[in-house]
């Protein structure tokens, strides 16, 4: 199941600028960098990062790139036990985002699994229907939306009445204000005060954790299946992976979407047993996915860990869907290495300085706050 020629992409609408993704570690360092009074006074490996951080700032106000989050963003970041730390980190990102978050891999994978339907059955669907790759809210990282409203002691919405009497201007504000303290918070997380607080009302942070453990349990259950099959890690394993991984992780879901289709009045036949391999193959995200996870099982010594599964999550959205990535050695590697992902024209730096020069190198655009769908050459 090599990636296919013709890619099918999510129905999305996506900024008109650029966009880059940096992981966690490099807004880390960008964080450290911001701490430092000057140049000078920098060690030698936080230097390239404060040149990154004053070329990013300028592109970013200039409008000519845009710096998204991701919903792994803000599960890693909660991995952070120091409060000040996590602060400092959400200051740089907050810094670069201004909250636009991406949509995650499920809603992606969704798209696009909708859109191959679509392609097989010689579906178009018009641009009103698609969604924003990105908008400026943690709710979009995961698929979902917020609505702030007043309510009184018994649940009542009562957000008109507060409205009529502080003035609508004065609501306004105050609603804006309200948002940004709880992206905010959202980002850089409780105190230990507050999540003491939290954890009486019934917050467990441990869910996220125990969610990446489940998956990780399956990489490993993979990583068993190879060791009784060795055959496979030198011959077809993309093949193995790619079966495994669609059965696990997207199955469910496809199986769904045929019966939301049905109930829709929309084409939900499922594909031939022909078509079958070419239709998963042409998704993006879930080949990102497949790739890396295909490149780290051919080391059979692999010592797996929850941050592969992390990492994993992130560059399966930000490769396809960002014009730019900042990631670790390894990631990057089993990206740029795949022979069938170079046809996605992501540019992948090896190091802050290489970035720094790219995004100095960025033109002006025309409109930049305006959404366009994808191009079959996307990003």
């Amino acid at each position: 199941m090599p990636l296919a020629e013709q890619l099918v992409w999510a129905r999305v609408l996506r900024p008109a600028i650029p966009m880059v993704y940096l992981d966690l570690n490099h807004y880390i360092n960008l964080a450290r960098a911001s701490q430092v009074a000057n140049t000078a006074e920098m060690s030698a490996k936080l230097v390239p990062y404060g040149e990154l951080a004053e070329a990013a700032r300028k592109a970013k106000t200039e409008g000519r790139v845009m710096f998204p989050l991701s919903n792994v963003h803000l599960m890693e970041l909660s991995k952070v036990t120091d409060p000040r730390q996590r602060a400092d980190v959400a200051g740089a990102m907050e810094d670069l985002s201004d909250f636009n978050y991406i949509l995650e891999r499920v809603t992606l994978g969704q798209l696009e699994m909708d859109a191959g339907l679509d392609r097989l059955h010689g579906v178009e669907m018009s641009v009103d229907h698609y969604l924003p790759l990105v908008a400026p809210s943690f709710a979009h990282g995961f698929g979902r939306m917020v609505n702030l409203r007043v309510e009184d002691a018994e649940g009542t919405d009562t957000s008109e009445k507060v409205r009529e009497l502080i003035a609508t201007e004065a609501f306004t504000d105050l609603f804006k204000e309200m948002n940004l303290e709880m992206e905010r918070a959202m980002l850089r997380g409780p105190s230990d005060a507050e999540a003491a607080q939290l954890r009486g009302g019934g917050w467990d942070p441990s869910v996220f954790k125990r969610g990446l453990e489940r998956r990780l349990d399956f990489e490993l259950e993979t990583q068993q299946v190879l060791a009784d099959n060795p055959e496979w890690r030198s011959g077809r394993l993309r093949d193995v992976i790619s079966g495994r991984d669609v059965k696990h992780e997207w199955i469910d879901l496809f199986l769904k979407l045929l019966q939301e289709r049905e109930e829709d009045g929309r084409p939900h036949e499922m594909p031939s047993t022909e078509d079958t391999p070419g239709y998963w193959a042409a998704m993006p995200q879930v080949q990102a996915a497949i790739s890396i996870k295909t490149r780290y099982h051919r080391n059979a010594t692999r010592n797996w860990r929850t941050n592969d599964i992390c990492d994993i999550d992130a560059m399966s959205i930000a490769y396809p869907y960002c014009d730019a990535v900042l990631t670790d050695k390894e990631a990057r590697a089993a990206l740029v290495d795949d022979r069938d992902l170079r046809r996605i024209p992501t540019f992948m730096p090896k190091r802050p300085e290489e970035l720094t020069a790219w995004l100095k190198d960025r033109p002006p655009v025309v409109n930049p706050t305006s959404l366009v769908p994808l191009p079959e050459t996307a990003p």
